[in-house]
């Protein structure tokens, strides 16, 4: 049986210090925000877009564009270019 107080301290120590890549990905979201709201919002939208698809394997990356075209409809079009 674990111990209450030690699973009680590294919940709440994993709240007060997330985990590194979260913190830099939350950090790149605000940064981004900011230049969009800027001005020039769908042009950093698209460059995010390809950046993101970028990343990926072509295998990989095929799989991915064609499962958006198929959720785009019930996903109230977010996936649409």
């Amino acid at each position: 049986m674990a111990n209450t107080s030690t699973a009680s301290s590294t919940k709440g120590l994993s709240t007060a210090y997330p985990h590194p890549c979260l913190s830099a990905l939350i950090r790149r979201y605000v940064s981004k925000r900011r230049r969009w709201s800027a001005g020039g919002a769908e042009a950093a939208r698209l460059r995010e877009r390809d950046w993101q698809r970028a990343q990926l394997p072509d295998a990989i990356r095929d799989l991915v564009l064609d499962d958006q075209r198929l959720r785009s409809p019930i996903c109230w079009n977010v996936f649409d270019d």
